[in-house]
């Protein structure tokens, strides 16, 4: 009775448990990986049991063999796949991010320029992009050479500099080389493409803000550029603040 009971529990007991989880794990909804694991254990339970009985002989131990191998690779596929879903996620939103955060920048940098000359921000892109392609800004330039042995104002005190107020067209004054040269290589400038989210469905376009807002009793301009349907819910870009003048981005700079 003992060497029976010794014989027959374990591959019971392994049956018993593959079923319970196979059960569990559909009623839960796990993972493939957790369902495969309970299949192998139930296989095993069912094959222990039916060479416990000297059932499992020629062909049929083969088959059973064969049965768990592919369960075995079918869960080292699926370990695998759980790996490296989350990697490739990773892999295309720092891709993606980078083109929202240049994107955000470049829209910023004409924001702020608008700002400059009409004295506050605008939430209309089409009267943005048109400021940048047709509008001019003051600029005020340096005429003459600063000696090396000299500062620039004790330069322009002595007259062998002077300046001069010159009017330059807004797209060469912010895009100038100064700032292109900070910009992200992988990422191209393209004015007609400003108010669109990279790598959306091509019209999904950022959502920008404009207003005012009372600030110790002073009116200040405020305006936000945000991403309306982001990559990563719980990383949405954006840039500026609705609530406070502030003009930074909420991106990590190493980004």
């Amino acid at each position: 009775m003992k060497e029976n009971v010794s014989k027959f529990a374990p591959p019971v007991i392994l049956s018993l448990l593959g079923l319970l989880l196979l059960i569990l794990g559909g009623a839960d909804g796990q993972n493939p990986m957790f369902m495969f694991g309970a299949g192998a254990i139930l296989i095993t339970g069912i094959f222990s049991l039916l060479y416990a009985l000297n059932i499992a002989k020629g062909a049929l131990k083969f088959v059973v063999l064969g049965l768990l191998l592919l369960l075995s690779g079918g869960l080292i596929y699926s370990n695998f796949a759980s790996i490296k879903k989350p990697i490739d996620f990773l892999a295309e939103k720092e891709m993606r991010y980078e083109h929202i955060v240049q994107r955000l920048k470049d829209i910023r940098v004409a924001q702020l320029a608008y700002k400059k000359v009409n004295g506050k921000y605008t939430k209309d892109f089409d009267q943005l992009l048109s400021f940048i392609k047709n509008d001019s800004i003051p600029e005020v330039i340096s005429i003459g050479s600063v000696p090396d042995d000299m500062s620039e104002d004790s330069a322009l005190f002595l007259g062998i500099i002077s300046r001069d107020t010159m009017m330059i067209p807004v797209i060469d004054s912010i895009y100038g080389v100064t700032y292109m040269a900070t910009r992200s290589a992988n990422v191209p400038l393209d004015i007609d493409q400003l108010p669109y989210v990279p790598f959306a469905d091509g019209e999904t376009k950022f959502k920008m803000e404009a207003s005012e807002i009372d600030r110790n009793s002073v009116m200040v301009q405020v305006f936000q550029i945000s991403d309306p349907k982001p990559f990563d819910p719980s990383e949405p870009m954006k840039v500026g603040s609705m609530t406070d003048p502030s003009t930074a981005g909420n991106w990590k700079e190493e980004r």
